[in-house]
C-alpha cells in the first residue's frame, strides 16, 4: 500500500513537471571558436627564472579570458549592428549584460587554447554572437590595450616617484624623532617599573601608618575623657571603688593598703580573741571594737588616697600616648605627601615620555604604509612591463562552429532533477506514512497490540481461490478445500484439545474492537467447523440491535432469547434449527432491544449453564467490544473470549484497547484472530496460498475435497432439548 502511495506520488510529480520542463525549456545550439596564445618564452622555461617567466604567461592568459567575457569587449559587441538585428538580442532590455551573462570563455586545461562558447536556441544566432566575440576581442587586444598600458606605466612611474621621496621623508622625521626621545625609560622598562613600584610600595605604607595614627589618637582621646570623668567623680565620691583601667588592681597592691589591710585583719582578730574570753557587753570588747573601727577608717582613706593616686597617673601615661600618636601622625602625613610628590613627577615625566614615543611609532606606521604603497605601485609596473613584452601571441586557432543537431542536455538535467526530487517527496510521504500508519495489517502488528498467541490468520477473499460475492459466513460449509475454512479448523485445536491444565471450552464468545472486523463471519464458520467435528453446537446471537447470524445462515429472523426471557416462549421454542446438521441457532428475537438490559441478570447466566448442559459447544456472537457493553458484561461467564482483527478496519490502539479491557474484567482471551490479510510486498502469504493449493496436485492424487453433507433439520429437531436432562444416553444420541 505504501509502495503504491509512493509510486503514485512519484507520477503525479514527476510527469507534470517533465512536461513542463519539456516544453518551457528550449533545444540549445552551442557555438564555439578558439583563440590560440602561443607562449613566445620557451627557450627559458628551462632555467631558474623559469617559473615567474610561466606565472607570467599564465597571468597573461588568465586576463585576456576576463576580457574577453566581460564588460570591454562584449559592449562593444552588444553595439554592432548586425548583433543589434538579431531577433534574440531585440528583444533582450539590456543586450549588454545579456552576453555577459551568457558568453562564455574558459582556458582548456593542457593547451594553449581559450574556448570562447555561446548557447542559444537559433543556431546562426549563436555562431554569429561568438564570431563578433572575437573579432572585437582581437581589435581591443592588438590596438587599444597597448596604448592605455603606456598611459597608465607613465602614471604609474609617477606615482612611483612620488611615494620615494616621501619615504626618504619620512624616514628622517623618524630619525629625528628617535634622537629628541633619546635614552629616556618607558613605563613597560623593568628599571622604571620597579622605581615607580617602590614609590607605591612606601605610599602604601606611610598611607597605612597614617590610618593607624588617626585610629590610636580617637581612642587615646576616649581614654582621656574617661579619664578625667572618673577623676570628678573620685573627688566626689572618695570611696567609691572604680574597676576600669586596673584603678582597684593598682589600689590593692598599694603598700600603705596592704599595710592598713593587715592591721585591720590583727584587729579583728584581737576582737574575736577577746570576745572569747569575755561576756557580751564588757568593756574591753568595746575598747578592742572602737581601735578595729579607728583601723577600718584608716584603710577606708588609705585606700581613698591610692585611688586618686592611680587615677592620676594613669591620666599623665594617656597623655603622654596621645602626645606620640599625635607625632606619628604628623611623620606619616609627611611621608605621604613626599611619595605623592614624586609619583607625580615619575608620571608627568612618563606622559611626556609616552607621548613622544607614541609620536615615533606614528612616523614609524606612517613609513611602513608608504613602503607598502611604493612595493604595489612597483609590482603594478612590473605587470604591466610583462604584459607590455607580449608573453603571448595571440591567434584565432578555429572560427565559431555549432553542430547540426541541437543539445538537449540541458532538457534531460532538468527533467532528472524532477525525477529526482519527486522520487525524495515519494520516499519522504512513504516514510510519514510508515511511521503514522495505525492500521493493523500483519501478525507483527497484533503482536504489538497484545501477548496474546494469534489463533488463526483468514485470507481475504480477494487473494483466496473462492469465487467472489460468496457468502463469507458459509466458506467452511461451502468451501471446506479452502485456505480460510483450514485457518477456522485451527481454532478448533484450542477449543477441542486445550492446553495442558485447561478444561475444554465449552462456550465461547466471539468479539471484535469495532465494525467490520469479520466477528459473525468467523462466529458462523466456527460454529459450522464444530458441527462438521460431529459435535453438538449452538450459535448464539446476543447482538439485539444488529443481528446477522440469522440472516447470514439464510434462516428468517424469528422468536429467540428475548421472548425466552420474557416467559412468551420456552427454551425449545427459541432454538431452532439450522441448514446444517448438529447446528442450532438462537437469535436475538423479534424484540430484540429488550434483551439489552438483562444480559447482566442471573437468568442469563442461568441460560447459558442449561446451554453448556445440552450442547457441547456454544458459540456467542457480541456486539463489537468498544462500541457497547453487551461483549463485557457475558465475557466474564464464559469459558474463552476470541477476539477477532480485521485488517485495515481496526487500528492498533483499537484492538489493544478492547484487549486490554477484556482482561480487565477477568475475561479468558484465549487468542487473537487476524482476518481478511491481504497480500503485503515482501510477506510469504501468497506463496503459502499457492503451496497450500498445489499441495495435492505435488503429491499427485488429484482428490477434491468433498463438499459438506448439507441436511436440512426439521422445526421438532430442538424438542429433544426437552428430553430428561439427567440421562447421559440421550445426550449422547443427540
Amino acid at each position: 500500500m505504501r509502495g503504491l502511495l509512493m509510486a503514485g506520488v512519484v507520477l503525479s510529480i514527476s510527469s507534470p513537471a517533465m512536461v513542463a520542463i519539456w516544453l518551457v525549456i528550449p533545444r540549445e545550439y552551442t557555438a564555439s571558436a578558439a583563440i590560440r596564445f602561443s607562449n613566445t618564452r620557451h627557450t627559458v622555461l628551462t632555467d631558474l627564472g623559469g617559473g615567474a617567466i610561466s606565472s607570467d604567461y599564465v597571468r597573461h592568459v588568465e586576463t585576456q579570458v576576463n576580457l574577453i567575457k566581460g564588460a570591454a569587449v562584449l559592449s562593444l559587441v552588444s553595439g554592432r549592428e548586425d548583433i543589434q538585428a538579431l531577433p534574440l538580442i531585440k528583444v533582450q532590455k539590456d543586450p549588454e549584460q545579456f552576453l555577459i551573462n551568457n558568453v562564455d570563455a574558459s582556458l582548456e586545461p593542457g593547451t594553449e587554447l581559450v574556448t570562447v562558447s555561446f548557447q542559444s536556441d537559433n543556431r546562426d544566432t549563436a555562431i554569429a554572437i561568438v564570431n563578433a566575440t572575437v573579432q572585437e576581442y582581437l581589435k581591443l587586444a592588438t590596438t587599444a590595450e597597448k596604448t592605455r598600458n603606456d598611459d597608465i606605466t607613465r602614471q604609474l612611474i609617477e606615482e612611483k616617484n612620488t611615494l620615494e621621496d616621501k619615504v626618504a621623508r619620512l624616514r628622517a622625521n623618524l630619525a629625528a624623532r628617535r634622537e629628541n626621545v633619546g635614552s629616556a625609560q618607558l613605563p613597560g622598562e623593568n628599571n622604571a617599573d620597579s622605581e615607580v613600584r617602590a614609590y607605591y610600595d612606601g605610599l602604601s605604607k606611610a598611607l597605612g601608618d597614617q590610618t593607624s595614627a588617626e585610629k590610636e589618637i580617637e581612642q587615646v582621646q576616649g581614654y582621656l575623657t574617661r579619664l578625667e570623668e572618673l577623676m570628678t567623680q573620685q573627688r566626689e565620691s572618695p570611696q567609691d571603688a572604680i574597676f576600669e583601667f586596673g584603678v582597684e588592681d593598682a589600689v590593692n597592691s598599694d603598700s600603705s593598703v596592704l599595710v592598713q589591710k593587715q592591721m585591720l585583719a590583727t584587729s579583728d582578730a584581737t576582737v574575736t580573741q577577746t570576745k572569747s574570753r569575755y561576756l557580751e557587753g564588757h568593756p574591753q570588747i568595746r575598747v578592742q571594737e572602737q581601735a578595729r573601727d579607728a583601723v577600718a577608717a584608716a584603710l577606708k582613706q588609705a585606700e581613698a588616697e591610692a585611688r586618686a593616686k592611680v587615677l592620676l597617673s594613669r591620666y599623665e601615661e594617656t597623655k603622654r600616648q596621645f602626645a606620640t600618636a599625635t607625632k606619628s601622625l604628623e611623620d606619616a602625613k609627611a611621608r605621604v605627601a613626599q611619595f605623592d610628590a614624586e609619583l607625580q613627577r615619575r608620571a608627568t615625566e612618563s606622559r611626556d615620555v609616552v607621548k613622544a614615543m607614541s609620536a615615533v611609532h606614528e612616523e614609524e606606521d606612517a613609513l611602513k604604509d608608504a613602503m607598502e604603497e611604493l612595493k604595489q605601485v612597483q609590482e603594478r609596473i612590473r605587470v604591466l612591463h610583462v604584459e607590455s613584452r607580449a608573453p603571448a601571441t595571440i591567434e584565432v586557432a578555429s572560427e565559431a562552429l555549432a553542430p547540426f543537431a541541437p543539445d538537449y542536455g540541458r532538457r534531460f538535467k532538468m527533467m532528472a532533477l524532477a525525477f529526482m526530487g519527486s522520487c525524495c517527496a515519494a520516499f519522504a510521504i512513504g516514510l510519514w506514512r510508515e511511521l503514522t500508519d495505525q492500521q493493523v495489517r500483519t501478525p507483527l502488528d497484533i503482536s504489538y497490540c497484545t501477548d496474546r498467541p494469534l489463533m488463526a490468520m483468514i485470507p481475504h477473499q480477494s487473494v483466496e481461490q473462492i469465487p467472489e460475492g460468496k457468502n463469507a459466513a458459509l466458506f467452511t460449509a461451502e468451501h471446506p478445500d479452502s485456505r480460510s475454512a483450514d485457518e477456522v479448523r485451527r481454532l478448533l485445536t484450542r477449543i477441542i484439545y486445550p492446553p495442558e491444565g485447561s478444561a475444554e471450552l465449552n462456550t465461547c464468545l466471539v468479539t471484535s474492537a469495532s465494525r467490520g472486523d469479520g466477528k459473525t463471519s468467523l462466529a458462523c464458520n466456527l460454529a459450522i467447523a464444530l458441527a462438521q467435528a460431529n459435535r453438538r453446537v449452538l450459535l448464539l446471537d446476543v447482538c439485539a440491535r444488529r443481528p446477522g447470524v440469522e440472516n447470514a445462515l439464510g434462516m428468517q429472523r424469528d422468536v429467540g432469547l428475548s421472548e425466552m426471557f420474557a416467559n412468551q416462549v420456552s427454551m425449545t421454542d427459541a432454538i431452532h434449527p439450522s441448514p446444517f446438521q448438529n447446528l442450532w441457532v438462537l437469535g436475538p428475537g423479534i424484540r430484540g432491544k429488550e434483551l439489552i438490559g438483562k444480559l447482566a441478570s442471573r437468568e442469563t447466566v442461568d441460560f447459558l449453564e442449561k446451554a453448556e448442559e445440552a450442547f457441547e459447544h456454544v458459540v456467542i456472537d457480541t456486539p463489537p467490544v468498544l462500541l457497547m457493553a453487551d461483549a463485557k458484561l457475558l465475557a466474564p461467564v464464559v469459558d474463552g473470549v476470541i477476539v477477532v482483527v480485521g485488517a485495515e478496519v481496526s487500528t492498533l490502539g483499537m484492538a489493544r484497547r478492547a484487549i486490554t479491557e477484556l482482561q480487565q474484567i477477568g475475561a479468558n482471551v484465549i487468542g487473537v484472530v487476524l482476518n481478511r490479510v491481504k497480500h503485503v510486498p515482501g510477506g510469504y502469504m501468497r506463496r503459502t496460498m499457492d503451496t497450500y493449493y498445489t499441495y495435492d496436485s505435488e503429491n499427485g492424487t488429484g482428490a477434491e475435497a468433498e463438499e459438506s453433507q448439507v441436511v436440512i433439520r426439521s422445526k421438532e429437531a430442538p424438542s429433544i432439548l426437552l428430553l430428561e436432562e439427567s440421562d447421559p444416553r440421550v445426550r449422547r444420541g443427540m
